[in-house]
């Protein structure tokens, strides 16, 4: 083989790959383009001309020491008027004290004592004999 068929070979080949290289080129190039769009940042555009606008801070409620008096008193009836309605139904719902007489504690008393068992006599003693003189 001579050098010049050698060199042509070799140009035929580049010119072969760089067809291929541009087909798959263009392939990616038109299925980039097709991809979904990139998706919006959240949030204000950058350069956007509408600036958050400033909230004026509200000042502190205060009360004055006469409303403050004027609750207080308020309170201090619902309290009362609570109270009274709790002490009223506790009396009302309240049961008499249930008092036992004496007579049944010791009718129970020695009802049980009958009940009990008599203690055991003692063991009898055995007799000893003494020797016969």
């Amino acid at each position: 083989m001579d050098i010049s068929s050698i060199i042509s070979d070799i140009d035929n080949q580049i010119a072969q790959l760089e067809a291929a290289r541009a087909a798959i080129a263009s392939i990616n190039e038109s299925s980039s383009a097709t991809s979904t769009p990139v998706a919006k940042k959240r949030g204000r555009p950058a350069g956007s001309t509408n600036a958050a606008k400033t909230v004026k801070k509200s000042t502190k409620r205060v009360m004055t020491p006469e409303g403050r008096a004027a609750i207080a008193a308020a309170q201090a009836k619902r309290w009362a008027a609570k109270h009274k309605a709790d002490k009223k139904a506790a009396k009302a719902v309240a049961p008499a004290k249930s008092v036992t007489p004496m007579k049944t504690v010791k009718a129970k008393k020695a009802a049980k004592a009958v009940t009990k068992k008599a203690p055991k006599p003692a063991p009898a003693k055995k007799a000893v004999s003494e020797p016969a003189a």
